[in-house]
């Protein structure tokens, strides 16, 4: 211990240091992350079933391309939430550039503008609830 009174304080305010990972999440984000690991693998398997079956949810399927395409993206964002679970940053990277990735194929199908703003809902919620421990992720 150093007794100098002009050192700064050894104190660690939000109990941990740059680098190393404090001891939660926090609930949100745990919850975000296990519906969105359980909503995109569901989402997959339905692309997958879509593809097979010829029809999406009743309807006429867009170029199987398209969907072959929407169905890996559903599969990166389970590695990425899978990522993000344990504290790596490309996750959240990785999160993102599947949502503008998204994004583009939802306006090429010229799908209505609510439909779109809310596909952008989850990649806000991300960047919101990963902002607190942003630098605790490798």
């Amino acid at each position: 211990m150093d007794n100098n009174p002009y050192a700064p304080p050894a104190t660690k305010l939000d109990g941990a240091t740059s680098g190393e990972r404090p001891d939660s999440r926090g609930g949100c984000l745990t919850a975000f992350l296990l519906l969105a690991l359980l909503m995109n693998s569901g989402v997959a398997i339905a692309y997958i079933v879509s593809i097979v079956r010829g029809s999406m949810f009743g309807s006429a399927l867009p170029p199987v391309g398209i969907v072959v395409f929407l169905c890996v993206a559903a599969l990166v964002n389970v590695a990425c939430s899978i990522a993000i679970w344990k504290w790596y940053r490309w996750g959240v990277y990785g999160f993102l550039a599947m949502a503008l990735a998204a994004l583009c194929v939802n306006i090429y199908l010229d799908i209505d503008y609510k439909s779109i703003l809310f596909g952008l809902l989850g990649p806000v919620i991300l960047a919101a609830l990963v902002r607190p421990i942003w630098r605790h992720l490798r």
